[in-house]
């Protein structure tokens, strides 16, 4: 590699040399020859390097890679038949019931009034708390409605489930709120004041 180098550098000199001297007159290239001739064999350093030394004798082609497996659409199969009709849970949720059900305010039970006696207020306070919990039971269900219908989503048995809770606190709520209210109208009725 370095009498490559040398060499280079030679030919450079004697290039450079040459335009130097070409400016007083005319160079014989023989004039500048030092007796010293470099041919590419001369800086060959003995060793061959091609495309078959770095062969590993190890070749890969696609039938190689082959498994001997073939994988269909076919075999993939599962020979069950799924349809709608398997999905339908035989409840009919009617789209026009929904549209016109919209949930009303849920009112919450009225104040305990300062009537009767202290064990029939503390009966009434009971009573009223217990309208308290089905007010926001209902409240609740209507809002998991709401969403359901302006989502429209969920179906099938999660749309039945929320509809049927929905009927449930709205049952409850009336029948609580239905007491509360028919207590207070008995203590009225009573005129019992502390």
């Amino acid at each position: 590699m370095n009498e490559l180098r040398r060499a280079a550098a030679i030919g450079f000199g004697l290039l450079f040399g040459l335009s130097a001297e070409a400016d007083d007159g005319t160079v014989d290239l023989d004039a500048v020859d030092n007796g010293k001739t470099r041919t590419l064999h001369a800086v060959d350093v003995g060793k061959t390097d091609d495309l078959g030394e770095a062969d590993t004798g190890h070749t890969n082609t696609l039938d190689s890679a082959d498994t001997g497996k073939t994988d269909t659409l076919d075999s993939v199969d599962t020979g069950a038949t799924d349809s709608l009709d398997a999905a339908d849970t035989g409840k009919t949720v009617g789209i026009d019931a929904a549209e016109t059900d919209v949930p009303a305010p849920v009112a919450a039970p009225v104040p305990l009034p300062d009537i009767g006696s202290a064990a029939e207020r503390a009966q009434a306070q009971r009573i009223r708390e217990e309208a308290v919990v089905a007010t926001q039971r209902l409240d609740g269900a209507n809002a998991a409605y709401s969403e359901m219908m302006a989502r429209g989503y969920p179906v099938g048995d999660a749309r039945a489930l929320i509809i049927e809770q929905r009927e449930v606190a709205r049952s409850a709520y009336q029948k609580a709120n239905a007491r509360y209210v028919e207590y207070l109208k008995q203590l009225e009725q009573s005129g019992n004041r502390d």
